[in-house]
């Protein structure tokens, strides 16, 4: 199980992206950051449209990656150090809690499964783990961020047998970043019998940065 994520934050309403139907959702009442649109989603559809489906999608990946520059060195949340005196240690490789700057922008996930691309859904939960790993960092990146500014983790596994796969997924894929708050939980299931995990994650990066990265979208 995880720690309390505590937020040091003066974040405005407008400023955070919500992108699912849980209580945080309801507390922050906001739309999407991706929602906002961009000119270059906009020019995608565009082309779309117009029957240049080669087109759209890499002229979306361009302003994905731009905006992904802007913001790949924008790390700010970290870690809050508690005193084992006070606080049993975290179990795993995660924090009690994470500290986040003022005039942060939160970017929230649904919950992502194990499911890639192209429909395929592999049988451990170690690999579905690791595919919606990736899936929320897709997700980051067409807001301009990545998995480097996750700040607090919820997942979900379908039995007690699937936590050491979940959690191998989990520090293979922020490997190197700094830990997070986290909570882990075991449910009865998920819409599809074949589904073992599901990962939702919160990030935060700094105002500045993403008024940065959204001017170059």
């Amino acid at each position: 199980r995880g720690g309390v994520c505590r937020f040091i934050s003066s974040v405005r309403p407008r400023d955070v992206g919500v992108v699912s139907g849980s209580s945080l959702d309801r507390a922050m009442l906001t739309r999407p950051i991706c929602a906002r649109g961009t000119a270059a989603a906009a020019a995608a559809a565009r082309y779309s449209r117009a029957g240049c489906h080669a087109a759209a999608p890499l002229l979306y990946a361009r302003a994905t990656s731009q905006r992904s520059r802007a913001l790949s060195k924008a790390v700010i949340h970290s870690p809050v150090e508690t005193d084992p005196a006070a606080v049993h240690p975290p179990f795993a490789n995660y924090a009690h809690a994470t500290s986040v700057p003022p005039a942060s922008v939160f970017l929230c996930t649904s919950g992502q499964l194990g499911i890639a691309p192209d429909g395929s859904v592999p049988a451990s939960a170690e690999a579905q783990a690791a595919i919606a790993f990736q899936n929320i960092g897709a997700i980051l990146a067409a807001s301009g961020a990545g998995l480097q500014h996750v700040v607090r983790l919820n997942a979900y596994v379908s039995g007690r047998e699937h936590l050491p796969g979940y959690m191998r997924a989990r520090d293979e894929a922020l490997r190197g970043l700094p830990k997070t708050a986290s909570t882990l939980m075991v449910v009865s299931g998920f819409a599809r019998p074949e589904f073992v995990v599901e990962i939702e994650a919160l990030a935060a990066v700094s105002s500045s940065a993403a008024a940065s990265a959204a001017s170059s979208a």
